[in-house]
């Protein structure tokens, strides 16, 4: 089950599972995109010449791929214990 059919299980059952462990890390990527954005601005607006994003998004898309694999297991659990 991927992230898109797990959403549209949970909002068609009476039972959805929030996985407190998921909040952190979804915070941590909302701090991490609002600093990528800074960066951004300053290199746009002239202040740092240059900046190599490579390792960042290389780390970001291992993070993404880390909430993937927690979604995916919290869609497992979520199968077992929704009502068939």
């Amino acid at each position: 089950m991927n992230l898109t059919d797990f959403i549209v299980a949970a909002t068609c059952h009476p039972l959805i599972f929030v996985p407190e462990d998921l909040k952190p890390a979804v915070a941590e990527m909302n701090r991490m995109g609002n600093n990528i954005n800074q960066i951004a601005r300053k290199i746009n607006s002239g202040a740092v010449r240059s900046y190599n994003f490579d390792e960042v998004l290389e780390k970001q898309n291992e993070i993404i791929g880390l909430l993937q694999e927690i979604a995916d297991a919290n869609s497992e659990i979520f199968k077992k214990l929704s009502p068939k």
